[in-house]
């Protein structure tokens, strides 16, 4: 895109961001609002036999979440790189705790939803 008035030329993708926020806006409402996407050191571990998984409705959201952030990180969003990569680290069975971990990153996705390159 392109600002006419100051020549500014910057690349977003609101519409992949305006679908996250349809599919998780709820589920995030109450997630406290964060300074970046994952906590410093946090990582995401796969879990063991006999871990909680979560139901099979909140396994699809997890999945279509890492997809549609990948594709932000893939071609405007480098930030989310490090937290994308750890939560796709389970996308075949992600805990209550790794789905936890997925909204805050899409709370902080939302809330930069203006960071452009």
């Amino acid at each position: 895109m392109r600002n006419l008035e100051t020549g500014e030329v910057f690349v977003s993708q609101l519409d992949i961001i305006k679908d996250i926020i349809n599919d998780f806006g709820e589920k995030v409402a109450n997630v406290k609002p964060i300074e970046a996407p994952m906590a410093k050191y946090e990582t995401i571990i796969r879990p063991e036999e006999g871990d909680l998984w979560v139901n099979a409705e909140e396994h699809k959201e997890y999945q279509s979440g890492v997809g549609k952030l990948m594709w932000l990180v893939q071609n405007t969003r480098p930030d989310l790189a490090n937290s994308v990569c750890e939560l796709s680290k389970v996308l075949d069975g992600p805990t209550p705790g790794n789905y936890k971990s997925l909204l805050r990153v899409v709370k902080f996705t939302i809330v930069t939803k203006n960071k452009v390159l």
